[in-house]
């Protein structure tokens, strides 16, 4: 899978032989419709490292059994159901590795085990990160800036 995205300086920047220069995003190898597919294509990648993020916290002693990564998870899940309700034509076009992206994350999300009676581990005193820092927190803040 190839996916390039434009080069964010000057126009004649080297970015490889045939790939991305400023305003030329190729998706799959090929040239992306417009900003719009990119929009969902970036939103799906979000998502896939969301759960990635989620599956791996799961192993963590604090955050497997975190109040805040319940939330998270929930969230997230609840905000891709809403994704692909709101735009189901335009990811029904994209690539088939993209859709294939999408069906994964779907899966981990879906096997995501979440405690019943989960606790936050900062207010417990467990979680010692410093103040204001948060994995799942700060994994989740991507989702609302993409």
């Amino acid at each position: 899978m190839k996916v390039w995205f434009p080069v964010q300086h000057d126009e004649d920047a080297y970015a490889g032989p045939g790939m991305a220069t400023a305003g030329n995003v190729l998706v799959g190898g090929q040239p992306a419709k417009n900003e719009r597919t990119m929009a969902r294509v970036n939103k799906i990648r979000t998502y896939c490292f969301l759960a990635r993020v989620f599956e791996n916290q799961q192993h963590d002693p604090f955050c497997r059994v975190c109040k805040a990564r319940v939330n998270s998870v929930t969230a997230t899940r609840e905000s891709l159901a809403r994704f692909e309700n709101e735009h189901s034509d335009e990811i029904r076009a994209l690539p088939g590795e993209f859709q294939q992206l999408l069906a994964d994350t779907k899966s981990i999300l879906a096997r995501l085990v979440l405690p019943e009676n989960a606790s936050g581990q900062k207010k417990a005193g467990n979680c010692k990160l410093p103040e204001g820092l948060c994995f799942v927190k700060a994994s989740l803040a991507i989702l609302q800036k993409i």
